[in-house]
């Protein structure tokens, strides 16, 4: 089982992108808790234009959210852009925590002084394990996400089904990995190369290639570059 095709998006431009990880420790707003940037409003409207002019028959059956307010912002303003463009039948989102975010525990909550003070062990055996297969204190590697996705997209609800996903970054990557049947390698490239926000990359599973999609970005050329980090 498996979805007819998928638009996947990533949320906009949110708090977190923009601070260190030593001030998005200092922050008392939680990371599923951050609000999108006036920036980011603006990527996830550029979203809707595009998608406006070109979901053509592969209007979404469904519309998938993380639990992460980031993402539901971002399709709040989505839905909104594709209403306002009188796209029709837009249905109602669906919220599923198996779109979360990869969550890295501690050095998703802890500045880079405090884990190199408290937890260098962590450290080291994050160095010698890898970031694909190191699972930190309170946090999932990335076959722990790998098991999420495939429960998602092997999900009878979504089966033969056009997909709108707003999701995350590394999650994204982790299943481009699935899809593609990276190597752990290819894998550790891709997420060297990143993925921007508002980034657009469609699929259809009739025939994926062998080759990760290219993703398209439409707010560029219309807003500033802003240097982003995944957060």
């Amino acid at each position: 089982m498996a979805p007819k095709s998928l638009i996947f998006v990533r949320h906009a431009q949110s708090l977190g992108n923009i601070m260190t990880q030593d001030q998005r420790a200092e922050c008392e707003i939680p990371n599923h808790s951050y609000p999108i940037t006036s920036h980011g409003e603006h990527e996830a409207f550029y979203v809707a234009l595009h998608l406006g002019k070109t979901v053509g028959d592969k209007l979404p059956d469904l519309y998938f959210q993380s639990t992460f307010l980031r993402t539901q912002t971002t399709m709040s303003i989505i839905q909104q852009g594709l209403e306002g463009l009188g796209v029709r039948n837009i249905q109602p989102v669906v919220t599923d925590s198996r779109l979360d975010e990869k969550w890295d525990g501690i050095f998703h909550e802890l500045s880079k002084t405090d884990i190199e003070k408290y937890y260098p062990e962590q450290v080291r055996l994050r160095k010698r394990q890898g970031y694909y297969h190191y699972r930190a204190p309170n946090g999932e590697s990335c076959p722990d996400v790998e098991v999420r996705i495939r429960s998602f997209i092997s999900d009878s609800s979504i089966d033969g089904k056009n997909i709108l996903l707003v999701g995350h970054g590394r999650w994204f990557l982790i299943l481009q990995k699935i899809l593609h049947s990276l190597s752990v390698e290819q894998f550790l490239e891709l997420k060297k190369a990143g993925l921007e926000n508002c980034s657009i990359v469609e699929y259809d599973f009739g025939s994926i290639q062998l080759s990760p999609s290219q993703a398209i970005v439409p707010w560029k050329g219309h807003l500033s570059e802003e240097d982003t980090e995944l957060a």
